[in-house]
């Protein structure tokens, strides 16, 4: 090979390295990742299970042969708070906590108070978004109230006092105001209170059709409820104040429990629209109605994780054996 030649061979390989480095593939860009946890009886009884928010790879955390319902996530720890029937307790249903992989299953750390304390019917525990405290609802006082206490260090203050049923509580983003569900109104209806200054709630509904199960948007601006103001269960949204109420589903169907995607895009529900409970995703405006079980076991009580994460949670399908 010649001088010329030379040259213009490496003349050339000098132009085409950065050309070919420019038609790589770039790198797939990881979407931030969540799951949605829900109740379901498939495995002949009722038990705690996650999915992805598009219905793939449903895990079976708990495995037991008695009934666990109502899922909550606690906060950004990568635990779950559900509602259990045991062995150990078979007339008692108790709060527990466990760790997202399912181990470490047990008893509300602060329970042993509560009972100690005559808080006998506690079923069922809904944690702040920063994870220092805890709702519950107790009918300790004679009626049912909604009471709310340090994680750390328990002494339940009752935010609701009023001789009518309140339940289904649920924090605001910032953790300084509970909405929850009231027939104080003679029927029920959405109320909001301040917990700072353990004020007097708020009707934010004020209708003569039962209203339940609120939840806050991740924002703050809205709340997802439900509602029967159109015949039958629908799920409704509403900006914080009571204002703007606009129907999403628009379903014939039963339509319960909203909680929305850890970015405010998307609800996520259960409905008996196909003939048995099923979990259901939409668009926060009410488009594009989703099954993501498809399942002929009933499916309900879907709770949406409150964080996003480029990374998948560790789960295993490893511990399979169930107890009781």
């Amino acid at each position: 090979m010649n001088r010329k030649t030379l040259l213009l061979a490496v003349t050339l390989l000098m132009i085409w390295q950065p050309v070919v480095g420019q038609m790589q593939p770039p790198a797939t860009p990881r979407e931030p990742y969540s799951l949605i946890a829900f109740t379901s009886d498939r495995d002949k009884y009722p038990e705690i299970y996650v999915m992805n928010p598009d219905g793939s790879d449903p895990i079976n955390l708990t495995h037991n042969d008695w009934s666990d319902t109502v899922p909550r996530w606690v906060s950004d720890q990568r635990m779950l708070t559900f509602s259990a029937v045991r062995e150990e307790h078979p007339q008692a249903k108790l709060p527990y906590i466990m760790n997202l992989d399912g181990t470490q299953s047990e008893p509300f750390g602060a329970i042993t108070y509560l009972l100690d304390n005559y808080f006998l019917d506690v079923t069922t525990i809904f944690p702040s978004n920063d994870g220092r405290q805890v709702a519950f609802v107790s009918e300790r006082a004679g009626d049912s109230e909604i009471y709310i206490m340090d994680w750390d260090d328990p002494d339940p203050l009752n935010i609701t006092r009023n001789p009518a049923h309140d339940s289904s509580p649920d924090w605001s983003p910032d953790d300084t105001q509970i909405v929850f569900q009231s027939d104080r109104s003679e029927n029920y209806e959405i109320y909001v209170v301040d917990v700072q200054v353990n004020a007097e709630p708020v009707n934010l509904t004020n209708t003569d059709t039962p209203e339940f199960a609120p939840t806050w948007s991740p924002d703050g601006q809205k709340i997802a409820f439900g509602t029967s103001r159109d015949g039958n269960p629908e799920i409704y949204v509403m900006d914080a104040d009571g204002s703007d109420v606009r129907n999403l589903t628009n379903h014939p169907g039963g339509d319960w429990n909203p909680d929305w995607s850890p970015d405010g895009k998307f609800i996520v529900f259960f409905t008996d629209r196909d003939g048995n409970d099923e979990v259901y995703i939409m668009d926060a405006d009410g488009t594009n109605q989703t099954n993501l079980t498809n399942n002929p076991a009933d499916d309900f009580f879907p709770s949406w994780s409150p964080w996003l994460t480029v990374d998948r949670p560790s789960l295993t399908h490893s511990d399979t054996e169930k107890s009781g």
